[in-house]
């Protein structure tokens, strides 16, 4: 039974290891994209990220397997959900809906009044994935984050 819940410090180097795998097999993302951002979520970063309250960074354990991880911040009373990823030997569980669901309740109790996201627009899966979950598309941003387009979702609490 998969179950939810905050990233533990016994967890930090399986869900590191999964930021790893899961971006450095999106195809969605170009390699100089796939470098940087498995660059910036080092074991220090998640390490710090437990301890700060505006930092959410949620992880999906299939007992002691890291399944899934969600992570993102809450800044001028909105979150910003940055990452969502599945290992791929457990996707199409559902476990991507409830990362979200779980980053939904938590923004409500720190009172947030907004989430938002982007996604590749050719991100079929995540795309399916927000739609289900009632979010708008706001935007569409050309030649942003590494040259390559996406969408920006939101949607309000």
């Amino acid at each position: 039974m998969i179950k939810i819940g905050s990233l533990k410090v016994t967890d930090v180097s399986k869900y590191h290891r999964l930021i790893g795998l899961v971006i450095k097999n999106t195809s969605y993302y170009s390699l100089l994209a796939r470098k940087k951002e498995i660059a910036g979520y080092s074991l220090k970063w998640l390490q710090a990220g437990i301890k700060n309250p505006k930092r959410i960074l949620l992880c999906a354990k299939d007992d002691d397997k890291v399944a899934g991880f969600l992570f993102g911040y809450i800044s001028t009373g909105m979150l910003h959900l940055i990452w969502l990823g599945i290992d791929p030997n457990y996707r199409k569980l559902g476990i991507g809906q409830n990362l979200i669901l779980k980053a939904e309740s938590w923004a409500r109790i720190k009172k947030v009044h907004k989430i938002w996201f982007d996604t590749r627009v050719n991100n079929k899966q995540s795309i399916s994935l927000v739609i289900k979950m009632r979010y708008h598309k706001a935007a569409l941003l050309k030649k942003h984050y590494y040259g390559q387009d996406f969408f920006i979702w939101d949607k309000l609490l």
